[in-house]
């Protein structure tokens, strides 16, 4: 069978009229395209979509709620193309040279990832991760899970997401990894992909793992000698923000978990600091992206960025 240039994966939950968009728009676009989709237990008729309008892609159920970063090592595991595009199950790739637009922006050695922009049309027109200099490369600190694009070698050969992660801020510890590893996140140059987020949401679960997981990333990557001021930081950071959006008990509660993971000897083997410089790069990319590269490459990062 003849490879195709990239592998689409789709991780799915009961958004069967969503993803039957999503796929019919990624099968139109002008590159050939390889369809994976991971389904995370939907009841909603998903499974016989699947089967009786896309039998030519690859669709694995799972029996269990695992989240999405277990669900997406999984279809990494299962792509054939040298480039995975993973898209959310609500991301929809409306113009057909998407795709082939983000292949092209893997143009230089040092790029293993590229965020796709989006627009999350039904709150509003703003791009987020697209590259305000389509002539220039521009850096982000991180991906966003939307839509983005990496290197499935380099994606398994880091290890992919954690799955400890379970939803939320996985982008990010892997990004860390990506970096340390000699590579970048490139802003991607393509025409905006629609993302159906839903306008106003207020998610508890995102409440709850964005402000775990913050602290979990400090714990697992930062350089011990930065660890109690950054920790400190996201700790203060995000119990504001609960109280901001009138949400601090379930942010709390999330921070006090986090903490709990820390406290615990269950993830000490994960601990693995990043080199200072390198930690030092990534949270003065989060501060300032997008980056050009040229700008970046002149930089020398030996004092910490608070």
């Amino acid at each position: 069978m003849e490879q195709k240039p990239v592998s689409i994966v789709f991780v799915t939950h009961n958004r069967k009229e969503l993803l039957y968009r999503a796929i019919v728009a990624a099968k139109s676009q002008s590159v050939p395209v390889e369809i994976i989709v991971m389904d995370d237990t939907s009841s909603d008729g998903t499974a016989e979509m699947m089967q009786s309008d896309f039998p030519d892609a690859v669709y694995q159920r799972s029996e269990k709620i695992l989240g999405a970063s277990y669900q997406r090592n999984e279809g990494a595991k299962r792509a054939t193309s040298d480039i995975i595009v993973f898209l959310d199950d609500d991301t929809i790739a409306g113009d057909k040279f998407i795709i082939e637009k983000t292949l092209a922006d893997f143009n230089q050695p040092y790029v293993g990832a590229v965020a796709i922009p989006f627009i999350n049309i039904l709150q509003n027109n703003q791009i987020q991760a697209g590259a305000p200099d389509k002539n220039d490369i521009d850096l982000l600190h991180a991906f966003i899970g939307a839509a983005f694009a990496v290197k499935r070698d380099l994606f398994l050969k880091l290890g992919g997401f954690r799955n400890e992660y379970f939803y939320m801020g996985e982008e990010g510890d892997f990004c860390l990894r990506l970096l340390e590893a000699g590579y970048y996140v490139k802003a991607g140059t393509s025409v905006p992909a629609h993302h159906y987020q839903p306008a106003n949401r207020v998610s508890e679960k995102a409440d709850y793992y964005g402000r775990r997981n913050d602290i979990f990333t400090i714990y697992l990557n930062c350089p011990r000698k930065y660890i109690v001021p950054y920790m400190m930081g996201a700790i203060v950071k995000g119990l504001w923000f609960g109280i901001k959006k009138g949400r601090l008990k379930i942010m709390g509660k999330g921070i006090a978990d986090g903490l709990g993971m820390v406290l615990s000897s269950e993830y000490k083997n994960l601990i693995k600091p990043i080199e200072d410089s390198v930690y030092l790069k990534f949270r003065y990319l989060k501060k300032n992206e997008p980056l050009p590269h040229k700008k970046l490459a002149q930089m020398r990062f030996q004092i910490p960025f608070l």
